[in-house]
């Protein structure tokens, strides 16, 4: 699989946040009919930003962010949560949502790390959507992955 290696520092995302067992692009597609994506664009100031979305486990749940990177200020309009600092393997995606961040998704989990000398880091896994839309062919969006190198084992003869 052709992915890059990134160091990102730590940041903020401000965003409308969601936890559970729902279908993700179920809550990505509220995002988009309840207007938050389009408050997420003017908070922005242009539609340059690209839309985020933040998942980890939270509590045992799975919990989604949907927002936009923001300075230390924040907002107030939107719940703001810090990703740490981190090193990702980043993965282009092309294609209409929400099959082919699925599609890619699937190939992570059963082609990258199963063959790579990385580990997930356990902090939070990043989708940058880099079109507005979603279900052109030609979408264009990223899939961050934090990663870590294994420990290799040695043995002594």
């Amino acid at each position: 699989m052709n992915y890059r290696i990134v160091e990102k520092e730590a940041f903020q995302i401000a965003g409308k946040k969601h936890r559970g067992n729902l279908d993700m692009s179920g809550f990505w597609d509220t995002c988009w009919s309840d207007g938050t994506i389009e408050k997420l664009y003017k908070l922005a100031g242009n539609c340059t930003a690209p839309i985020i979305g933040a998942y980890y486990d939270e509590n045992s749940n799975v919990t989604c962010v949907i927002g936009i990177e923001v300075g230390k200020e924040g907002t107030a309009d939107f719940e703001v949560i810090e990703i740490p600092k981190a090193t990702y393997a980043v993965f282009e995606c092309v294609g209409a949502m929400p099959d082919a961040i699925v599609n890619l998704w699937n190939r992570i989990l059963r082609e990258f790390f199963p063959q790579c000398e990385y580990k997930h880091a356990g902090t939070p896994d990043l989708e940058f959507n880099l079109d507005e839309d979603v279900d052109n062919s030609d979408c264009r969006s990223e899939v961050w992955v934090p990663v870590i190198k294994r420990k290799m084992n040695t043995f002594n003869n």
